[in-house]
């Protein structure tokens, strides 16, 4: 997949890789509060991912650690990422942190749909 092809999304920083690595030298690949995820497609979310998988494709481990910043976003559209992630990488994930704003757990009862993911949040 040729950026050109994801330029839009690239542009809108929906998700991106900076460049940061966590500490077992995985890279980082972030979802800002900032972008409006709702407005994409699972599909291209997907194809998003995928590209931005591809740039590490010369490294010999595949897996990533994931950032998604909630903090100007509600569970559903984080949801849509999960389920992303969960479909098109359920082996590449190494972590999944999100930046929550304060009482986001208490206002959301969400644990027992956590159970259904094959990485831990």
């Amino acid at each position: 997949m040729k950026a050109a092809e994801i330029k839009p999304y690239l542009e809108e920083k929906y998700a991106f890789l900076s460049g940061a690595i966590d500490k077992k030298g995985y890279l980082i690949i972030t979802f800002p509060s900032s972008a409006s995820i709702e407005k994409l497609s699972s599909e291209d979310l997907k194809k998003l991912l995928i590209y931005l998988a591809s740039i590490n494709s010369s490294n010999g481990d595949p897996r990533f650690t994931f950032i998604v910043d909630m903090r100007q976003r509600t569970w559903e559209n984080c949801k849509h990422i999960f389920k992303v992630l969960q479909e098109q990488f359920p082996y590449k994930i190494e972590h999944v942190y999100i930046v929550k704003p304060d009482g986001f757990w208490d206002k959301h009862k969400i644990s027992l749909g956590m159970s259904k993911y094959t990485f831990e949040v």
